[in-house]
């Protein structure tokens, strides 16, 4: 249901421990969106540990590069609500 790409960074990580933390959205599946796995990976590692919201580490992962255009039209035709928090757009 909602991407938010650019989930490494200060305003993509707030927005994705806002999602995990509200009542709003617990039963939307939420995805993470940014170049690199392994940096997305730990970001939800982290976020859930901060906030014991377990389910968060499970959040999809998508590897989309906001430089290239075709992979930000695949990570965006995977969501119904996008939030785009990357600097390189």
């Amino acid at each position: 249901d909602i991407v938010v790409h650019g989930a490494t960074g200060f305003a993509g990580s707030y927005i994705v421990r806002a999602l995990a933390t509200s009542t709003l959205f617990q039963k939307k599946s939420i995805a993470v969106s940014g170049r690199n796995g392994g940096k997305l990976r730990q970001t939800l590692k982290e976020i859930a540990k901060e906030t014991g919201v377990a389910e968060v580490a499970k959040y999809t992962i998508i590897i989309a590069d906001s430089s290239k255009e075709e992979s930000l039209a695949k990570m965006a035709k995977q969501a119904k609500e996008l939030s785009t928090l990357s600097d390189h757009t």
